[in-house]
């Protein structure tokens, strides 16, 4: 009897996070087909947003690349999200730049309190929902690269920040991250023992404000009239109220 309760509570607990994370990812557009653009102006430049999301459906992501194709051929000039590191685009690492990578990894998941790569070195949303027992309702691929949307050094910048970088800004306001042995109980891609409190405080600074900022000191500084931007919607909120 007791073993068929806990099972019982363990469906129940299941079912309840899958039916609030399905619910969020509807809420949030994850579940819809097409992409709902959005246009800012003023005498000097046209901007238009795509709202990303890391994960989506097929049909979206098709969607994205057909009005992608249409401002290119516009002439739009493309700014694209992604941290990088000083060892994005190096083929062959060697074993002491895959250490400063993992070491980068283990300071990000200190202090956002979880993984910012998965095993594979890259970010996994799907397995991650997976791996916490949350069954998703629909069929769900994880976002193309840019390449597969059409997006070259021709048409895009990247205008984020790198890991390096990011780090850099913390620790002139934080102070410097101390590392803890409970730090690598874990790997680098799992959750974590000891993360710093304050969190989503220390997220919203530094995921999401400084690299706000990065994005319109490019657009400031940009000759191009039109740019198209396409980020995770969450950075949205702050560009807008710039």
């Amino acid at each position: 009897m007791k073993k068929i309760l806990i099972s019982l509570t363990i469906i129940i607990l299941t079912s309840c996070k899958s039916y609030i994370a399905n619910y969020y990812f509807k809420s949030v557009g994850v579940y819809d087909n097409e992409i709902k653009l959005e246009k800012l102006s003023n005498n000097e430049k046209e901007i238009v947003l795509f709202g990303m999301h890391h994960i989506g459906k097929k049909e979206f992501y098709n969607d994205v690349k057909t009005k992608v194709d249409s401002l290119i051929k516009k002439d739009y000039l493309f700014y694209i999200e992604g941290i990088s590191s000083n060892f994005s685009g190096k083929t062959n690492l060697t074993k002491e730049d895959s250490i400063v990578l993992i070491d980068l990894a283990y300071k990000f998941r200190k202090i956002l309190g979880k993984p910012l790569l998965y095993k594979n070195m890259e970010s996994d949303f799907i397995e991650l929902f997976k791996s916490k027992g949350i069954k998703i309702k629909e069929n769900l691929i994880k976002q193309p690269s840019y390449a597969e949307f059409g997006l070259s050094q021709k048409t895009a910048i990247n205008s984020d920040l790198s890991a390096e970088e990011i780090l850099k800004i913390y620790e002139n306001k934080y102070g410097k991250i101390i590392m803890e042995p409970c730090d690598y109980q874990t790997k680098f891609y799992e959750e974590s023992t000891c993360a710093i409190k304050s969190q989503k405080k220390i997220y919203d600074e530094v995921i999401l404000q400084i690299r706000n900022n990065s994005i319109i000191t490019h657009i400031l500084n940009e000759k191009k009239s039109k740019i198209a931007i396409i980020y995770g919607k969450n950075h949205f909120i702050g560009i807008k109220d710039s």
